[in-house]
């Protein structure tokens, strides 16, 4: 989504976890978290995995200073988003696993 907000053109590979992709070798050697969403830059040469971190990079790299998703120019506003982003990893997405597991699976 956020690639999408910002034009910037990508490759979208979907990891199939039901068949156990995310274990492959050659998965686990790019990525030793074996999760998703796993950002790889400029070939192979850079990448990221978890959604904010992910997010946060392709602002900063593409966005520019005042981009509304995370605007570098305004420290406050800047870290009003990381406050939500932290509580997002922290606190709610915990939570939404738990009730996801307990519930449909």
């Amino acid at each position: 989504m956020t690639l999408d907000i910002l034009d910037v053109d990508y490759e979208y590979k979907e990891v199939d976890f039901e068949a156990g992709e995310h274990l492959s070798p050659d998965y686990v050697k790019m990525n030793p978290m074996h999760n998703v969403p796993f950002l790889v830059v400029d070939g192979d040469s850079f990448s990221l995995n978890e959604s904010s971190a992910c997010m946060t990079y392709l602002v900063e790299q593409f966005g520019g200073e005042s981009h509304f998703l995370y605007p570098l120019d305004r420290f406050q506003a800047k870290n009003v988003i990381n406050q939500r982003l932290y509580f997002f990893v922290s606190h709610l997405w915990p939570k939404t696993i738990d009730y996801i597991v307990r519930n449909f699976i």
